[in-house]
């Protein structure tokens, strides 16, 4: 924007770089500068649209019934078939294994059959180990225990059972033991002898004295 001079005495207009007055001679001392008028803005205001919180309408799918797939199910009910058979053939497994080693973990021999029960009666004093080498219908339990607490508590002390003899005849056997023993501090030995029979193919101590 341009600013125009103007006589500070007659307010006549002046030419840029005068130093009088053409109008009427008054020397120019100052510069008059009209204030310019600025142009008003309006303020135009606009008005804001309405907000709704409608949530559009959702599309649920329509359920249809399914229909059950024939071959599927078979497939089902043979894989069910195969893991029971699994199972079983592992159940059988087992219970073979444990026969088995129930079995043959028997000694074969009636001189190891009567050394084991001698050592579990007169050494350990177990009557129950004793019971698996015993034939409970010719010797009851209750002796045998009777007989392992009565060592046990006697001055006796068995430190060592060998074989010395044995005698077989068929299903029967008789064996001799030496035991070796500490009575009141000495050294003694004794020998046992165990009449056994074969029961179901295993030997069974039927008497001993």
């Amino acid at each position: 924007m341009s600013e125009n001079k103007f006589c500070s005495n007659c307010g006549a207009p002046l030419r840029k770089d005068v130093q009088f007055c053409t109008e009427c001679g008054t020397k120019v001392t100052g510069e008059v500068t009209p204030v310019a008028q600025s142009t008003p803005v309006s303020n135009t205001v606009q008005e804001a649209q309405p907000t709704t919180n409608q949530m559009p309408p959702q599309y649920t799918a329509p359920v249809y019934n399914q229909i059950p797939d024939e071959n599927q199910k078979a497939k089902n009910d043979k894989q069910g078939k195969i893991i029971v058979g699994v199972f079983g053939v592992i159940a059988a497994l087992a219970i073979v294994f444990f026969v088995y080693k129930g079995f043959f973990s028997y000694p074969s021999k009636p001189e190891d059959v009567a050394k084991n029960c001698f050592n579990a009666m007169m050494i350990d004093f177990d009557a129950k180990e004793a019971q698996k080498y015993v034939e409970l219908e010719e010797v009851e339990y209750d002796d045998i225990k009777d007989l392992c607490d009565s060592i046990k508590s006697s001055e006796i002390k068995i430190k060592k059972i060998k074989i010395v003899d044995t005698e077989i005849d068929g299903d029967y056997a008789d064996v001799t033991l030496s035991m070796t023993a500490s009575i009141e501090g000495e050294t003694q030995t004794e020998e046992g002898y165990v009449s056994l029979e074969k029961i179901d193919g295993k030997w069974k101590v039927v008497n001993f004295y």
